[in-house]
Formats: C-alpha cells, structure tokens, sequence
C-alpha cells in the first residue's frame, strides 16, 4: 500500500516540538517525507478500524509508543491525515478496555 500525507499532516509536524523527524520549516518537512515513510513502515505498528456505520477504513500507526498517526484508506492508498502525541488518554482511546474496536493490521 501507498503511504500519503495531507497538507495539514506535514504542517502540524513543522509546528510540533516533540517531533520525531526533526524539521524546522515546512520546506524541511516536505524533502522528509521519504524518511518519513521509511519510519512508517519499519517502525510502526499498524492498527485498522473497519465501521460499517460510515463506510470509512481508519488507520493508526504507534511508532516508538510516541506518536499516533492517524490516516484513512482510500483505495490502495492510506491517507495519513493527523498525528498525536503517544499518551495515556490518548492510548485508552484507541484501545478501550473490553472494547475490541482496532485489529493489527501488517502493511504490505
């Protein structure tokens, strides 16, 4: 599968301090994004969430346990749209306990 990022994923990452690629314009991040890529699918530990309520193939990827990115499936293609921080309430939102809603997913 495809990796792409939005707009708004590449800015935030510029805007970010903790980040893991470390940049300091959005120009910077941009000339990133193949590494950050490489990061994506070596390191990351890839979950999908399929809802049949909205039709819409959700992505996460945990790198390190520091930061989630977040991206939809379109296609063949995951669209990486967001990304957040690795922190405990962000862990119980996507694994709830009792709740099985994310199923790991191993990226081709």
């Amino acid at each position: 599968m495809k990796i792409a990022f939005t707009h708004h994923a590449i800015e935030r990452k510029t805007e970010r301090k903790d980040w893991i690629v470390r940049t300091q314009k959005y120009r910077d991040t941009r000339k990133s994004r193949p590494e950050l890529e490489s990061l994506l699918r070596n390191k990351g530990t890839w979950y999908v969430c399929d809802e049949e309520d909205d039709g819409i193939v959700r992505f996460y990827c945990v790198v390190n346990q520091l930061e989630v990115y977040c991206g939809i499936g379109v296609d063949d293609e995951i669209i990486i749209t967001t990304y957040y921080p690795y922190t405990k309430k962000f862990k119980r939102r996507l694994f709830p306990r009792g709740k099985a809603s994310f199923e790991r997913f191993f990226l081709a």
